[in-house]
């Protein structure tokens, strides 16, 4: 078995039984039905698959803007010293949040949100395929500037934080209907529409 057989928890599991059954737990391990040591292995399978799993990089890339409603992409625009991804009011930002482990494998271990500012909102959707990242979709909800959002490792500080500033302009009008128009004498009823 080789290191780079670690990359699914069923290989750490099959690595776990075979460390017990030929270490301390040999005697337990090889009688069917003891609980306890199926426990404890368990337990240690779960350890195994942690640490593998523990990120050592994490970054955010920047996938698409769209439009909230109907998910149109728009054009990406930065700007100053920060580079702060530019929003308007009715957009959204979706970033791939690419969590790796320390043999670059994809890692969806849990991880701090921070949001700064009150003109957008963050959150992070899961999705199902274990190859495929996790997303952090930050939306637009007032005009304003220096809003922030920061990924963190829960309880590492030797990963560093993924960061993305956001400026927030106010959104154009999108359609504007006018009615027909009623003339009528100041101060008087309005003239009949034919």
């Amino acid at each position: 078995m080789t290191a780079e057989n670690f990359q699914d928890p069923e290989t750490a599991l099959d690595a776990a039984v075979q460390l017990y059954a030929h270490g301390r737990f040999a005697d337990a391990a090889c009688h069917v039905g003891n609980e306890a040591a199926t426990r404890e292995v368990l337990k240690t399978a779960d350890a195994i698959v942690a640490w593998l799993r523990r990120i050592s990089t994490l970054t955010l890339s920047l996938v698409e803007v769209r439009e909230q409603g109907s998910g149109d992409a728009v054009p990406i625009t930065r700007n100053g010293d920060t580079m702060a991804v530019v929003l308007d009011t009715s957009q959204e930002a979706v970033f791939d949040i690419n969590s790796r482990d320390d043999r670059g494998f994809l890692s969806k271990a849990a991880l701090d949100l921070t949001v700064t500012g009150d003109n957008i909102t963050a959150a992070v959707v899961d999705t199902p395929d274990t190859n495929t990242p996790n997303q952090l979709v930050v939306t637009a909800v007032q005009p304003g500037a220096g809003g922030l959002v920061v990924l963190s490792v829960p309880d590492d500080d030797t990963v560093a934080d993924a960061s993305e500033a956001f400026d927030v302009n106010p959104g154009g009008v999108a359609s504007l209907a006018l009615g027909a128009p009623t003339i009528r004498e100041q101060g008087g009823e309005p003239e009949p529409t034919p």
